[in-house]
């Protein structure tokens, strides 16, 4: 994962191309940072050596029984 400037940074303008509402738009902004993550690097064809960190964090969360959905 990125540093946390260039997350913000390089979410902030998915968030812009998606044309979301207002709402959905501050429900996005308020998600954790690796589910941000998440979310740009499957819209953006992020390379999974980059992705790595968080699918082993999501992998650690899918053991204890929680499941994300985009």
């Amino acid at each position: 994962m990125p540093p946390e400037e260039e997350l913000h940074a390089r979410f902030s303008e998915l968030v812009d191309e998606l044309d979301l509402t207002d709402k959905n738009r501050e429900a996005m902004f308020a998600l954790p940072d690796e589910k941000k993550w998440q979310i740009y690097c499957s819209k953006k064809k992020v390379s999974p050596s980059q992705c790595k960190s968080f699918f082993r964090w999501l992998k650690r969360l899918n053991v204890s029984g929680y499941y994300f959905l985009l």
